[in-house]
């Protein structure tokens, strides 16, 4: 995270990206012992085929991480940024509110919905209806970012305290 007082920027993590190149280490030697024990020499000699293709595509995201230093999340007084999902800024007077919700396997993500604010709802109302299309929702991954949650909510909350933030 670094905050350049009119800005705050995200960028990836190299230690998220190593702790998964550990646990796939984990898994592959977990793979190897019970190939030995299955097979011998040659079940360890297809794992150890099988490990190096795994290990290989984790140590290939583990150094783009380490050397992407791209910014992937930017908050601003204009709005929310983030290059990977749209060009320009969403301005704050777009944003509802923002919505940081934790998903089965543990991965993090903040929701930030775009549109008019949620209101009452009418059955058949011409408003209802063309509320449904004016709203939206934009998921982005926070999980591998630098920093930790609250810095992202302290954040939002500096540049848009009228802005809701929630888990």
């Amino acid at each position: 995270m670094i905050d350049h007082g009119n800005a705050v920027d995200f960028r990836l993590c190299p230690k998220e990206a190593l702790g998964t190149v550990g646990m796939i280490l984990f898994v592959v030697v977990l793979l190897g012992a019970v190939a030995f024990y299955d097979r011998g020499g040659v079940g360890l000699a297809l794992a150890s085929m099988v490990s190096v293709v795994f290990i290989g595509f984790f140590l290939l995201g583990y150094l783009i991480a380490r050397f992407d230093r791209s910014v992937k999340l930017r908050i601003d007084v204009n709005g929310v940024h983030s290059a990977k999902l749209f060009v320009r800024s969403v301005p704050w007077s777009h944003i509802s509110h923002i919505a940081f919700v934790r998903f089965p396997r543990g991965t993090l993500k903040m929701k930030v919905f775009v549109g008019p604010p949620r209101g009452p709802w009418q059955a058949l109302g011409f408003e209802s209806f063309a509320m449904l299309f004016q709203r939206g929702r934009i998921n982005l991954e926070v999980e591998d970012l630098e920093g930790e949650v609250d810095d992202i909510i302290a954040a939002i909350r500096r540049f848009s305290p009228q802005t809701t933030v929630g888990f």
